[in-house]
């Protein structure tokens, strides 16, 4: 599997390294993380990945079964990654290659990755942000 060579080569060195470097919660997070949390879901943030050592922005962790995942794997839960301007290559909307590896790897992990880019947050006023939000979390969780 993917993950499991990827893990193999980064070792416990790089995966410590991971685990250990410093993290910022930018105000766009936490609107976000706010927006989770109005929304009526328990949420963690800067939540570490045991086996990537990955920090996951905001992480709803799984309150009963919201799924199987490839091969019989339970879903750890949706993983919501808030992607500001610097997840991006330049001024587009094309993710960077540190961001897709991320989304994948988390996929793979056994989280449902949602991406909730900056553009789309910005282009909309409160109200409407929570139900853009709550769509997304919605098919993240199977349409419950």
């Amino acid at each position: 599997k993917a993950v499991s060579a990827l893990l193999a080569e980064m070792g416990d060195a790089g995966q410590r390294a991971m685990a250990e470097s410093s993290v910022t919660v930018s105000k766009l997070q936490r609107e976000v993380a706010a927006a989770v949390k109005r929304l009526g879901y328990e949420c963690e943030q800067e939540a570490v990945d045991p086996v990537s050592g990955y920090s996951i922005d905001i992480l709803i962790k799984p309150l009963g079964d919201i799924g199987e995942r490839a091969e019989g794997q339970r879903a750890l839960g949706v993983a919501i990654e808030v992607d500001g301007p610097s997840h991006f290559l330049g001024n587009s909307t094309q993710p960077t290659g540190n961001t897709k590896l991320k989304r994948r790897l988390l996929n793979e992990l056994g989280y449902r990755a949602v991406s909730v880019p900056f553009w789309e947050w910005d282009a909309r006023k409160k109200e409407a942000r929570d139900a853009w939000l709550g769509n997304l979390l919605s098919d993240a969780l199977g349409g419950t």
